[in-house]
């Protein structure tokens, strides 16, 4: 322990405080309101000469290793007993002195003064600090000098009388851990002359405990309790206000108590170190009172005032021993409710948990109670409860086994074996047996009362005789007495209703055998099963057996039924028969073969309730033997239809829709279709019959090899050839057959490799190419088959007529178009409406008319004109209807894609002229054709297009089949229907927004509507739209009707559609949606509804 040196060197006082040499930045040190002077009585202690200030610099720490003081003055060090460092708490430090970075702490220099000054009186004089040595660099007007006090001789202050408290152990004791409020050192004190305060007190643990050992530590005055801070082995106590007031001639009892935690074999020793770690003050005069020195001259722990210090009060010591254990027992909320068996051994009555502390713990007598709860008919006795045991979770019997007794008291169950509880957690099992005077549906249960009714218990470690807790009775769970049960469900078989004629092991019922009621497990030997039928004879079905999941249980007697209808066949288990665990259930299916010439009729397989009464079923408890209770339930009977055999059909994917392709690209997927059999077996499908379809359009000559390759999945399963005299069909024998699951599909891809189309080819350009199904091939010997894989049946597929799939239009060239508009200002020349147009093949590509809806409000505008890289595709126009057809003009370059490349098309306009509106904007979206072009066949002239249907002459362009470049008499144009890159086959880009403020305008933006929106989507739009749908508002611009009219937000296949015309509940969630951010912004688009 660091401590307070007083040394004396020439007129110099040192105050030496330990501490180790750190780097740092600065120390200052720097006066304060200091004492005034006044006489230095007899006997005085902590009288104040000096306050300083002592600051660190910010940077780090200030380690103080000590202070230099030197006398002025006459005053003579003879004077003194003691120079005191005092902080500003009034205590003297016990360690280190760290001030923290950036901090100040206030000191003060102070003596205690002899008890016999007459050689002194009249001296005048302080104590100046000269130097601070600390580990930083010290700053400051030094030295510091305080109050000048004069030397008294006559002036008698009060004094303190200081004893042995009343609540002093007296002697060194010996506590075991786990002692709580223990006295550990007591002193009493008694002022004379003067009523003295009471301010603090220090006590100092000099005993092997670490501070951990120790919990709760206080000062008690007369009673009330004061905390303690503890630092060092120090435990201090500063009492509050100006302290404890002590009357001239009373007695203050001062004791320091707390708890024992732990520290076995350590010791606790609270001393008063030091004549100054007690802060006394007289109330009269107000100087500081010192204790006397008392007489002991030992260091023996025995309760003394010494004449010495370090320490001052020599206490007495307090040798920490082990703790007594402890022991509680409650039942086991593990151990549940449930069936217990009559008449068999080792059945659970209870369980229960022993916790223990500290020490191994031995028990002599365990006693327990026993409560019978009876069902009408039964009159159980305390004596049919015998051959009972306890055991541990290992089942370790620990004790027993006993049997109870008739008693009128409680217990009725009494083990004397000395069990030993090992520290920590014991569960404990009650084992015994309930005689056949139990009735089914009894109860018992166990119950101990551990203070009263475990009796001669000690510590394995301490000898101590130990209560166990609690004192209240524990019970454990109620047992409930069941003999042996049997319930059987049956039911047919829900998951098909047809068996095929020829079918191997086919599944006509399932038979659960279930325990779960039991108090034993449950052996059977044999069961009669009922066999009713119609329409077949018995001999039918043949190879019977019951099974658990992929094991036949009764393999060794397979049936071969020859019983009338409603007679039964008796199945018998192997093994010496079926075990169901008590508590379990087994479900059985019944599985029979079926002839090949059972094509129609029904089968029912059940067990009758009969059997119980005749004793037919041979049941029996797998332990006790007894007869079960026998429950027969039937539910769901259904009859299984025989059929003879199977069926499957094939329909159209739907997917690929119809589409372009680029003549000469392989592996191109054709056509899709879905084979799907019915509920009654699977089928595996060998052949499959192709045709194409519309041969005046395309020709196997499409096709490279005039081949198709079929696919299931990422395995190639058969090619079709159409080849021959009859080349427009086409069958392939699978090469690997597959297989479609009962009541299941299989979808079927076909893919081909596709001719080039040179100028010179014979069939032109443009073929459309449609692989079919030929459905109505119903001969199987060259048509379409599968085989069933139940019944064996060779089985033709049920379509009546053809299965026809989108096709796909060969093109020597196909283009690709993408659009992504996000709206922006509407003013003449800026970049309205953006696609582009991408040409992969080697050949260029001309278009000759493009088409876009065009909604215009607030605004008349003026030079239409479409761009493509920056050279006009056409000549300024106007929209008309809201159509803007725009045609190319012939010696423009805009109209050319080259080959392997792409063009950037943009649409401006020349003059935007306002008119007085709600607001000023233009509504784009490029059209795509909805159908190919009318009366064209393949390929024909610009004329020929444009004289068709209004949404078949949208985009007119042309792939170069034949020459570098396409007339426009040429038959060598087609429309965009099934163009790459729009949504679908005759479906439109979204629709986007272009404002004169420029401002982006969003769907569902409505609020507030004096500004006509604010640029956000919030709960204020929310709330608007929900107006504007049910009707409470009235909409009156076309802008705010496509904002509100926001649902559908895309289409099926993810396109954006922004609104389908009509304001519904729909736009009221969808608004929601976008103002919770669970749907992102979108520009204002879609339709005007009413205002178009």
């Amino acid at each position: 322990m660091r401590t307070t040196k007083l040394v004396m060197l020439i007129g110099l006082v040192t105050l030496v405080i330990g501490g180790n040499s750190l780097s740092a930045q600065e120390l200052t040190v720097s006066n304060t309101k200091q004492p005034a002077a006044s006489l230095a009585p007899e006997g005085a202690a902590r009288l104040p000469f000096t306050n300083f200030v002592l600051t660190a610099g910010v940077e780090s720490d200030v380690v103080i290793r000590g202070i230099v003081i030197r006398n002025t003055g006459s005053i003579s060090n003879g004077a003194f007993t003691d120079i005191l460092l005092i902080d500003q708490d009034g205590m003297v430090p016990t360690e280190a002195i760290t001030i923290p970075a950036g901090e100040s702490r206030i000191y003060s220099i102070a003596a205690n003064m002899q008890s016999n000054l007459d050689a002194y009186a009249g001296e005048v004089g302080g104590l100046a600090i000269t130097t601070v040595d600390a580990s930083a660099p010290t700053h400051g007007s030094l030295p510091i000098l305080g109050a000048q006090h004069t030397v008294n001789a006559t002036l008698t202050i009060g004094s303190v009388m200081f004893k042995q408290g009343v609540f002093d152990p007296e002697n060194s004791q010996e506590k075991r851990i786990g002692t709580t409020g223990y006295n550990f050192s007591s002193v009493t004190i008694v002022p004379a002359g003067e009523s003295l305060w009471l301010k603090s007190i220090r006590w100092k643990q000099t005993g092997s405990a670490i501070p951990s050992d120790i919990s709760n530590v206080v000062t008690v005055v007369q009673g009330i309790q004061y905390p303690t801070t503890q630092s060092w082995g120090y435990y201090t106590t500063i009492f509050p206000n100006e302290g404890l007031l002590t009357e001239r001639g009373q007695h203050r009892d001062i004791t320091i108590r707390g708890d024992i935690v732990s520290g076995s074999g350590r010791t606790i020793d609270f001393d008063i170190y030091s004549r100054t770690d007690i802060h006394l003050v007289g109330d009269t005069f107000g100087y500081g009172v010192i204790p006397p020195f008392g007489s002991d001259t030992d260091n023996d722990d025995d309760g003394m005032f010494r004449s010495t210090n370090y320490p001052y009060y020599d206490a007495h010591q307090v040798t920490i021993l082990p703790p007594v254990g402890t022991i509680s027992v409650i039942a086991d909320p593990e151990i549940p409710a449930q069936n217990i068996a009559v008449g068999l051994v080792d059945q659970i009555l209870g369980g229960f948990i022993v916790e223990v502390e500290n020490e191994p713990i031995t028990v002599s007598k365990i006693a327990m109670g026993i409560n019978i709860f009876t069902q009408s008919g039964s009159s159980p006795a305390m004596e049919d409860v015998t051959s009972v045991k306890i055991v541990d979770e290992n089942g370790v019997v620990l004790a027993g086994a006993v049997d109870s007794f008739n008693s009128e008291k409680y217990p009725t169950l009494i083990f004397t074996d000395h069990v030993t509880f090992p520290i920590g957690i014991t569960k404990i099992r009650l084992l015994g047996k309930l005689s056949n005077n139990f009735g089914m549906n009894d109860m018992i249960k166990l119950s101990t009362i551990p203070s009263t009714y475990w009796s001669g218990v000690r510590g394995d470690v301490t000898g101590s005789v130990i209560v166990p807790t609690p004192n209240t009775i524990e019970k454990s769970s109620w047992m409930t007495a069941i003999k042996p049960v049997l319930d059987i469900y049956v039911s047919s078989n829900s998951l098909r209703d047809k068996a095929v004629a020829g079918a191997s092991q086919f599944t006509f019922a399932s038979y659960v055998f279930d325990a779960t009621r039991s108090g034993e497990d449950i052996r059977i030997t044999h069961i009669p099963s009922k066999l009713s039928f119609e329409g077949i004879e018995s001999t039918d079905l043949s190879g019977c057996r019951l099974w658990d999941g992929t094991t036949s249980v009764t393999g060794n007697t397979v049936l071969h039924p020859s019983v009338a209808t409603g007679e039964n066949e008796t199945f018998t288990f192997d093994g010496g028969g079926l075990i169901i665990p008590k508590g379990t259930s087994r479900t059985l299916e019944l599985r029979c073969n079926t002839s090949s010439s059972a094509i129609s009729g029904s089968v029912i397989w059940s067990i009758d309730e009969s059997i119980i009464e005749s004793n037919g079923i041979g049941a029996f408890g797998a332990v006790s033997y007894h007869v079960p209770d026998i429950t027969i339930t039937t539910t769901d009977e259904m009859a299984i239809i025989l059929v003879q055999s199977g069926a499957y059909h094939v329909l159209n994917a739907m997917y690929p829709l119809y589409r372009m392709v680029q003549a000469g690209d392989t592996d191109v997927t054709l056509a899709r279709f879905h084979f799907g059999a019915s509920d009654v077996e699977d089928i595996r499908i060998h052949r499959i019959h192709l045709e194409l379809g519309n041969p005046d359009l395309n020709s196997p000559s499409d096709l490279v090899n005039e081949e198709v390759t079929l696919w299931n999945g990422p395995v190639q399963i058969g090619v079709a050839k159409f080849v021959g005299a009859d080349s427009d069909f086409a069958i392939s024998q699978l090469v690997v057959p597959f297989t479609i699951k009962r009541d299941e599909s299989v979808t079927i891809t076909v893919k081909g490799d596709l001719n080039d189309q040179p100028a010179w080819y014979s069939q032109g350009p443009g073929s459309f190419l449609v692989i079919n199904y030929d459905g109505e091939r119903d001969n199987w010997q060259d048509g379409n088959y599968g085989i069933g894989l139940d019944s064996g049946a060779t089985i033709e597929d049920n379509n009546l007529h053809d299965v026809h799939s989108a096709g796909v239009r060969i093109f020597r060239t196909v283009l690709y178009i993408t659009a992504n508009n996000t709206g922006g200002t509407l003013a003449p020349g800026a970049d309205l409406y953006q696609f582009t147009v991408t040409n992969p093949s080697d050949r260029d590509a001309s278009f000759q008319k493009f088409t876009f809806s065009a909604g215009v409000a607030g605004t008349i505008i003026t030079g239409w004109t479409l761009y493509g890289d920056g050279v006009a595709f056409n000549s300024p126009t106007e929209p008309s209807g809201g159509r803007l057809e725009l045609f190319g003009k012939e010696d423009s370059q805009a109209r050319i894609v080259s080959a392997n490349s792409a063009k950037s098309y943009v649409l401006k306009v020349n003059t935007v002229t306002d008119i007085p509106s709600d607001g000023a904007y233009v509504i784009l979206s490029l059209l795509t054709d909805k159908s190919f072009p009318w009366r064209v066949d393949k390929m024909g002239t610009v004329e020929e297009i444009e004289e068709g249907f209004e949404d078949s002459n949208n985009i007119i362009w042309s792939p170069h089949s034949k020459d570098l470049s396409s007339p426009l008499e040429d038959s060598d144009w087609t429309n965009s229907y099934g163009m790459p890159g729009f949504p679908g086959p005759g479906i439109n880009f979204g629709k986007d927004f272009w404002s004169r403020d420029g401002i982006r305008h969003y769907e569902s933006d409505v609020a507030p509507r004096e500004t006509g929106g604010d640029g956000r989507v919030t709960v204020a739009d929310w709330i608007q739209v929900g107006r504007l749908v049910v009707g409470l508002d009235q909409i009156f611009t076309p802008e705010e009707f496509r904002k509100a009219d926001c649902a559908p937000l895309r289409s099926k296949n993810g396109t954006l559609v922004k609104g389908d015309g009509t304001l519904t509940i729909s736009d009221w969630v969808q608004t929601g949606l976008n103002a919770a951010g669970l749907d992102p912004r979108t520009l204002m688009g879609g339709s005007a509804g009413v205002f178009e």
